[in-house]
């Protein structure tokens, strides 16, 4: 067979931030379906400046089953703060934080851990004038998904989360 009948990619998901240096900062997820089936994704960054020069090259910042639900904030200082929706090996769904430099390294914080009683999705992210990150996101409980509320999570420059899983509508 040929290399095209093994596996189709497709970018997908994507988000984009602007800094005050006027710089870009872009971020999507690729996904390879193999011949049988399986779905292999990645969390992918570039940094560009405003002429679309390359200032880091395509980073890859997470692999797993299935990355989405994809939101994205630019601070001041270069910095990206990036959140995302992940489906774990087991099929159960977390949301992660993701914050990356002006230079393309990074660390992660887990908001909320994949739970089998839970179904965490679409997190919306928000940046304050210090730094400090909030995300939001809607989640089911299982296993009817009848349950519906919204969350929101505080976390701090160093990736500390300050305030974990707050109710916000019952």
């Amino acid at each position: 067979a040929s290399y095209f009948h093994r596996f189709r990619k497709f970018a997908v998901y994507p988000s984009m931030s602007i800094d005050s240096q006027n710089n870009i900062h872009i971020l999507w997820t690729a996904e390879t379906i193999r011949s049988n089936g399986q779905i292999n994704t990645s969390l992918n960054y570039k940094k560009l400046d405003g002429s679309g020069n390359e200032l880091v090259n395509r980073v890859i910042l997470a692999r797993n089953n299935r990355i989405n639900w994809l939101d994205s904030e630019a601070e001041n200082s270069g910095k990206l703060n990036v959140i995302f929706a992940q489906q774990e090996t087991d099929g159960k769904i977390g949301i992660r934080y993701l914050n990356v430099d002006k230079f393309g390294n990074f660390f992660e914080t887990i908001v909320r851990p994949a739970n089998p009683s839970a179904d965490p999705t679409r997190p919306d992210l928000a940046i304050d004038k210090n730094g400090n990150s909030y995300v939001a996101w809607k989640e089911k409980s299982l296993p009817n998904k009848t349950d519906l509320n919204a969350y929101y999570s505080k976390i701090l420059p160093n990736g500390n989360i300050a305030i974990n899983k707050m109710p916000v509508a019952n």
